[in-house]
């Protein structure tokens, strides 16, 4: 149930999970299954339960600039992209990014799961992962044809099929995307295979008497005690609500799940951290661990963009700049509102070795690069390198091509009255690392972000060989037989420094007996792969203290 803060305060809960987004939601239900253990969970954002956008998938751009779904937070300077400044943006609110994000459900290839536990993490291995995101998986066979787009589109599929998240095909398949997606078959690429965690874990749980969540709640800081032996114990947690501070209990365990921004910044400001970031804001050191807020990897992406040609355009989001039918389109379901049901993206994803004829090169380049001594000091990063250099040498398909149908990517403006199609190129396995660090004790300040982009060459480098391999790509028909001309970067950008320059372009828990984080911020090394599917597993996985 939605609670009030008088019935949280000063109360003693089973579990306080810091966090109701994606992980954090999917966790408190399952906890409260168990009647007899009673479980609090505090969400600095408002309940956004039936936000109409949220609700309606072809509105899921609007969502990004709408502060009651999202957090604005911004990236220090990066000195090797161009100054900029980079937004991560956040979902906020009962639900957090599973409210925000483009509706993917992807998971990550098998070897990338077994990665973690091959880095010290016992437990986390692909097949326990299956079985986690199994139990979330609510899988159903779309209404239309697999013989409508490819015979091969449902091959392979293991999903789970009686879990609470709903996930299918799209409703719609345009003309423009089945080429697009034939075009990458031709090209040698093999076939693979919204609801959010508020609709899907809270509300068919919110009337358990032991499920108890409080929205505007913002966790600042962990309450610890020191027990015998050194270890710290949590005994609740102090949240701001309304403008003021108050304190809630734990009998057992305090989960953070405040995603991979913010549990950082909760865990230093209760004193666990590096020694000297936390002397540096003034909060006295209760476990030193080196490793909080370090190890931040994201992957990189950018847009390349062709108008497409007038009587062979399918329809594409660039409609909706036209605002008369834009009105029309918001009428969610009824038969003029083609644009606001789930539209299809095919993802393509490929080993460096079949996008570019320098693919050996730059594995040789990068394997003398990361032997480096400098790298065998740190050997946490080492071993996380050795595992990424490995399947790079092993062609494991980590570069991602997603073709979305309308204009998404800068500099040069859409055109009035044109049709567009973008295809996304996106590198998930980043040798760049950058760190999450708390500037202030005021729970309020932001922390430091500092994506740490492109400070290994090589991450650039991969992005100039992909913007390349979907320029070639798309001089194959059927896919050119569609298109006009590039418009992003577009057709002057020709060389490799030049394409270097656009993907810069400005325009473009140690230590504790009862604390666990479970939310992305565990995850060791990136993955091919967008979050979502992997958070509810973490989530799913992470019911059991022991893992």
């Amino acid at each position: 149930m939605l609670a009030t803060v008088d019935q949280v305060v000063n109360r003693t809960f089973d579990y306080i999970i810091c966090g109701g987004g994606t992980a954090g939601l999917t966790l408190a239900a399952r906890l409260s299954e168990d009647p007899n253990i009673s479980v609090l969970v505090l969400e600095a954002g408002a309940a956004n339960i039936g936000y109409p956008s949220v609700l309606d998938p072809g509105l899921y751009l609007t969502n990004f600039t709408n502060a009651d779904l999202c957090w604005f937070h911004t990236t220090t300077e990066q000195e090797n992209a161009a100054s900029r400044q980079i937004r991560w943006l956040r979902g906020k609110g009962l639900g957090g990014s599973s409210q925000i994000n483009f509706l993917g459900w992807l998971k990550p290839p098998a070897d990338e799961i077994d990665a973690f536990e091959r880095l010290g993490n016992p437990g986390w291995n692909w097949k326990n992962y299956q079985m986690a995101s199994e139990r979330v998986e609510g899988f159903a066979i779309p209404g239309y044809s697999a013989s409508d787009i490819d015979d091969t589109i449902f091959e392979n599929v293991k999903l789970g099929v009686e879990g609470p998240v709903k996930i299918t095909y799209p409703t719609t398949m345009e003309e423009a995307l089945v080429k697009v997606w034939k075009t990458f078959l031709k090209a040698g690429l093999p076939v693979s295979s919204r609801p959010t965690s508020g609709n899907a874990y809270y509300l068919p749980n919110r009337d358990r008497k032991n499920l108890n969540v409080l929205v505007g709640a913002e966790v600042g800081r962990i309450i610890p005690e020191k027990r015998a032996g050194g270890s710290l114990t949590a005994t609740g947690v102090e949240f701001t609500h309304t403008g003021q501070t108050f304190s809630a209990y734990a009998h057992r365990e305090v989960i953070v799940s405040a995603g991979a921004l913010k549990t950082p910044q909760i865990l230093e400001l209760s004193g666990i951290g590096r020694k000297d970031v936390l002397e540096s804001i003034g909060v006295p050191v209760k476990v030193e661990l080196p490793g909080v807020g370090e190890n931040a990897q994201d992957h990189v992406s950018m847009g390349v963009t062709w108008e497409l040609r007038d009587g062979k355009s399918s329809d594409t989001i660039d409609l909706l700049r036209n605002t008369d039918l834009s009105v029309d389109q918001l009428h969610y379901g009824a038969p003029q509102a083609k644009h606001t049901s789930v539209r299809a993206a095919p993802v393509a994803l490929a080993p460096l070795q079949l996008i570019s004829d320098k693919a050996d090169i730059l594995v040789e380049v990068a394997q003398t690069h990361f032997s480096n001594a400098a790298y065998k000091d740190s050997p946490g990063l080492h071993e996380q390198y050795e595992i990424q250099l490995e399947r790079m040498r092993g062609g494991a398909a980590s570069h991602e091509f997603a073709s979305v149908l309308g204009h998404l990517s800068t500099p040069n403006p859409p055109l009035d009255g044109k049709r567009y199609r973008t295809q996304l190129v996106i590198n998930n396995n980043c040798f760049s690392r950058g760190s999450i660090h708390c500037r202030s004790a005021n729970p309020k300040d932001d922390p430091t972000f500092d994506g740490g982009y492109f400070n290994e060459s090589i991450d650039l480098d991969i992005m100039v060989e992909m913007v390349k391999f979907v320029r070639g790509i798309a001089k194959k028909s059927p896919w050119n037989d569609m298109i006009v001309e590039e418009s992003n970067p577009g057709p002057g950008i020709k060389t490799d420094q030049q394409i270097r320059g656009k993907i810069v372009d400005p325009h473009f828990v140690y230590g504790t007996t009862n604390i666990r984080v479970v939310d992305l911020s565990i995850v060791p090394l990136h993955f091919a792969a967008h979050p979502l599917a992997t958070v509810y597993a973490i989530a799913e996985q992470g019911k059991s203290p022991d893992l």
